[in-house]
């Protein structure tokens, strides 16, 4: 077992996402330009995380635009808040 792995697919679930942007907005933390901008894809991030963490799971191939997109959706996300 790999422990950085399994602690990064217990933080990154759709549930714990959604829980960070309920914490965010309550928390009046979204006051850059850029943080509106992810708060308002929120929906887009939370659709296409589960798809993300299973490709990087089971090492798959599923829609490597969507993959592209979120993964960078994702990193944004992380990089600017």
């Amino acid at each position: 077992m790999d422990l950085g792995i399994e602690v990064i697919l217990e933080l990154f679930t759709k549930k714990k996402f959604a829980e960070i942007f309920e914490i965010a907005f309550n928390n009046d933390r979204i006051v850059s330009e850029n943080a509106q901008r992810i708060y308002t894809l929120k929906e887009d991030y939370l659709q296409h995380l589960e798809e993300v963490i299973f490709f990087y799971k089971e090492k798959t191939k599923p829609l490597p635009d969507k993959f592209v997109r979120t993964t960078s959706c994702l990193r944004l996300l992380v990089l600017n808040n």
